[in-house]
């Protein structure tokens, strides 16, 4: 009982967040979105970039 209210909160904090997110910033919610994107794959790019440098000294 206690997971399915948990759950149920959890999932309702989600959907408040959710349309607090798209209510507050209407257009610019894409440009946001974009920005997340560029960032997250920038550092994935960087993360890698060391990890290939680590595994071309190794070898």
């Amino acid at each position: 009982m206690k997971d399915e209210v948990l759950l149920l909160l959890s999932a309702i904090a989600c959907a408040l967040g959710a349309w607090a997110f798209w209510r507050y910033l209407d257009a610019d919610a894409i440009v946001v979105l974009m920005m997340l994107a560029l960032v997250s794959v920038v550092a994935d790019n960087l993360r890698l970039r060391r990890k290939l440098r680590e595994t071309e000294r190794r070898g």
